[in-house]
């Protein structure tokens, strides 16, 4: 029979396991148990320094072959000084899709290095670090006898992370290195992309790679035909409806499931940013005083997104969506 000091433990047990537990699923399909960094011995050695909502895992050698995505194992993410690891399962997927995407250019890629501990990057400020150690970073070289320019790994990311990214309103982070490429998704506390230079030998400055970055975030999002001529397509005069036999939204494209309000910030964080640049919308409200909410200064986004976060995305009264200016719209 259980004694009430065995019974007491059990229902403890059970009590830690239904509030401090979380089942995460990963693409893969294999579901971590996510644990709560604050019962951890040397809890600080495990901390989200950038924000990001990841998740702490508990894991050993024996769970090295499991799969977080098609690609990217648990031995990929696990520093070697530690039986815990941190992942994200968005920036996993972000992850997998690069790796896929790399394959088919004939560039295959190794993860060397993901998640560290705090230990790993004793008082470390660099970005990859913190990134790493927040489990939403991961660094990727050329396998031996590929050959390539390393900025094709930086593309590839960009094309397949940043749409993905805008999504939860996190933003893509690249840093070029000597003859690797750190991807990361940032935090709450980084509301823009982030794109840098970190021992990269090509001839180009932090500065300039941000540019060359921001030019194939527009790139990945362009149709695939570009109008040459905007003059050959009609205009719509301000306070006229398209179709002009409309006479509502709703004898168009149907009844809507959840009215959007443009006081409620709530509704507008439902809302995707367009990430790419050519776009034929004109940015009438960027010096209004107020966006979205009162008090929310506006985005100037003509020249290309600001970023995910939605303090970052309000451009006019009402409207999250930032679009820029193509066709020599001014």
């Amino acid at each position: 029979m259980m004694s009430k000091t065995a019974l007491y433990l059990v229902l403890l047990g059970l009590l830690y396991h239904e509030t401090d537990c979380q089942s995460i699923e990963f693409d893969s399909g294999e579901a971590f148990t996510a644990i709560d960094p604050s019962v951890v011995a040397d809890a600080s050695n495990y901390a989200d320094p950038k924000v990001t909502g990841s998740y702490l895992f508990q894991s050993d050698t024996t769970f090295d072959q499991k799969a977080l995505s098609l690609s990217v194992l648990v031995q990929h993410f696990r520093s070697d000084s530690s039986f815990y690891f941190r992942a994200h399962p968005t920036f996993i997927t972000c992850l997998q899709a690069t790796l896929t995407s790399l394959r088919k250019q004939n560039l295959r890629v190794d993860i060397v290095s993901a998640f560290k501990t705090s230990s790993d990057v004793p008082g470390s400020i660099k970005a990859r670090d913190l990134y790493s150690r927040s489990g939403t970073g991961a660094t990727l070289k050329f396998r031996p006898g590929v050959s390539g320019d390393i900025r094709d790994i930086a593309n590839t990311a960009i094309k397949s992370c940043a749409s993905t990214f805008s999504v939860i309103q996190r933003d893509i982070g690249v840093v070029l290195m000597l003859d690797s490429v750190h991807i990361f998704m940032t935090g709450r506390l980084d509301t823009t992309p982030q794109f840098t230079v970190d021992g990269y030998t090509g001839g180009m400055t932090s500065d300039a790679f941000r540019t060359y970055a921001m030019a194939k975030l527009g790139e990945a999002n362009e149709p695939a035909v570009i109008p040459t001529d905007c003059s050959s397509f009609g205009s719509l005069l301000s306070g006229t409806t398209f179709p002009s036999w409309a006479t509502d939204a709703a004898v168009v494209v149907g009844d809507h499931d959840v009215p959007i309000l443009r006081e409620n910030t709530q509704d507008f964080s439902r809302l995707t940013q367009y990430m790419g640049t050519n776009v034929e919308f004109v940015d009438h409200e960027r010096t209004s005083t107020w966006c979205g909410s009162v008090g929310q200064a506006c985005v100037d986004c003509r020249a290309g997104i600001v970023g995910s976060a939605l303090s970052k995305r309000y451009v006019s009264k009402g409207s999250l969506l930032c679009v820029c200016v193509s066709c020599n719209v001014s």
